[in-house]
């Protein structure tokens, strides 16, 4: 008699086929892989930061060599790789910079040391770093006038710059505190300094003809400076000194003078705004733009609200550098032309210029 194969009894199951483990169990697997899983990435992450330091250190030399000219050459008593794991940071104990051929002083040599430089990057941002230089440098170089020695104090001098896609920098800012600069020797006499100053310098992108578009900017923020040494009219104390410059055209290197007759040739201007200048009880705020002549000598032209004339006049005719019959009947000229201040402030006087 046949079986009805519904009827037949299914095989029985091993009990451990259907075994699970304990919820503790599972949470110490899962925790077991996790910490197996960061310990593998920190491994192959510290192989990759070691690596890039070492990149860093094997390719210093051609990086000296393109930025600083042919021949450049950086010695140092040390260099120290730190940062790890957040950071890229080199340390260069007691460098010394030598490059026979400087592009930026038209080929001529220069030679400048210092205490020591810090360089940071990001690990996962090569195209911004920074660059501190605060500390004592002292500069050697050959000049027009033969050869020139500057030494540098700096309680803060910081360099922050982004490098663009073509390897250039694109943008750089600098911060500056408690800034001495004198002759090698180091004398009352040359010293000059500033108390705090940030610079921003940024390349700029238009589309199109660049030929009347802005391809550069620079915004400058000065304050507490002492003017280098000299008879100067309102004293050597500058209070400060805020404002921007734009540079209309392209204008690949102004120290260059095949490239600035290029850009003076093709319609190039500078555009200046200066916010707020303080030099002794003289305010000052313009704007205008810049050109170069044949000789490539500027030639400047824009408008000025000035204010603090009038003890401006009584200083130089304290010095003697103008007659008190003149100081007398400037005042008179410049109490017709100028307006009252705002808010209590001093006259104001609103006047074109043109410098050439």
């Amino acid at each position: 008699m046949a079986l009805d194969p519904s009827s037949r009894t299914p095989p029985s199951r091993h009990a451990a086929v259907d075994y699970r483990p304990p919820l503790t169990l599972r949470l110490i697997r899962a925790l077991l892989m996790g910490l197996v899983a960061i310990a593998v990435l920190c491994v192959a992450y510290s192989a990759y930061w070691f690596y890039v330091a070492s990149a860093f250190r094997d390719g210093l030399p051609a990086w000296i060599e393109r930025m600083a000219g042919t021949g450049a050459t950086l010695a140092y008593r040390q260099l120290e790789i730190a940062g790890y794991p957040f950071q890229f940071r080199l340390i260069f104990h007691e460098p010394l910079l030598d490059a026979p051929a400087l592009p930026a002083l038209t080929g001529k040599p220069l030679r400048w040391r210092t205490n020591q430089v810090v360089a940071t990057m990001s690990p996962w941002m090569f195209n911004r770093y920074t660059i501190d230089l605060a500390g004592d440098h002292r500069i050697d170089w050959q000049g027009e006038r033969g050869a020139r020695t500057i030494a540098i104090t700096a309680d803060r001098f910081r360099v922050t710059t982004r490098v663009h896609d073509d390897g250039m920098p694109e943008s750089a800012q600098m911060d500056l505190a408690a800034l001495g600069v004198s002759d090698g020797a180091g004398s009352d006499a040359s010293r000059w300094s500033v108390g705090g100053a940030r610079l921003a310098a940024r390349r700029l992108f238009p589309d199109g003809d660049v030929a009347d578009k802005p391809t550069f900017s620079l915004n400058f923020h000065v304050e507490a400076a002492k003017l280098p040494p000299g008879d100067l009219p309102l004293g050597r104390d500058l209070a400060l000194l805020d404002g921007e410059i734009r540079i209309v055209g392209a204008l690949a290197n102004p120290t260059d003078v095949g490239d600035l007759t290029r850009w003076r040739d093709g319609g190039g201007i500078m555009e200046f705004t200066l916010g707020e200048g303080r030099y002794g009880p003289l305010g000052v705020n313009a704007s205008g733009t810049a050109a170069l002549d044949d000789a490539l000598q500027p030639m400047l032209g824009g408008t000025a609200k000035v204010e603090g004339f009038f003890p401006t006049i009584d200083i130089l005719r304290e010095r003697d550098l103008i007659r008190s019959r003149d100081a007398a009947m400037a005042k008179v000229m410049l109490g017709v032309l100028s307006r009252p201040g705002e808010n209590g402030r001093a006259p104001t006087l609103s006047l074109p210029f043109s410098i050439q």
